[in-house]
């Protein structure tokens, strides 16, 4: 429709404002003096860090195999709904994931049955998807799956 394309252009126009902005030294230390800006190392307080969240849902669809009949290959559609809790996402979270991450990664001399090490560059998910969902709960980072959506949509 119109109206979200005209959105769309806007929110792209405002984007590029600010990219360009923020990458103008004169600018950018006009923002840090008057505060807008955080100055280096000023970061969220121990108690923001401590009571942040995130709450995602991540939307997946595979489609038939080109050149398949959708009749014999329907699609599947799925949803995952990642939540992390009691902790800054930007932040104590992300470091936590990323910690717990390499500590599998170390470990993948003893975990090679359950990682998917082919290939080239992987993401942490392609490498080690169900790995991450059984230890990231530990640090307060949990998936569930919803599958078969399109089922449930009908």
């Amino acid at each position: 429709s119109v109206k979200s394309r005209l959105g769309y252009i806007a929110a792209r126009a405002l984007l590029g404002a600010a990219n360009v902005a923020l990458g103008n030294k004169t600018v950018k230390s006009l923002l840090l003096r008057v505060g807008v800006l955080p100055k280096p190392g000023e970061g969220p307080g121990e108690k923001v860090r401590a009571s942040g969240y995130f709450n995602e849902w991540v939307y997946g669809k595979l489609s038939a195999p080109e050149g398949k009949d959708e009749k014999d290959f329907p699609p599947i559609e799925a949803m995952v709904h990642v939540e992390g809790t009691r902790g800054d996402p930007g932040y104590q979270l992300t470091s936590a994931m990323s910690l717990h991450t390499a500590l599998l990664l170390s470990r993948k001399a003893d975990l090679a049955s359950e990682m998917n090490m082919l290939g080239g560059v992987l993401t942490p998910a392609s490498c080690m998807g169900d790995l991450l969902w059984k230890e990231l709960p530990a640090v307060n980072v949990t998936f569930e799956l919803k599958p078969n959506i399109n089922q449930r949509l009908s």
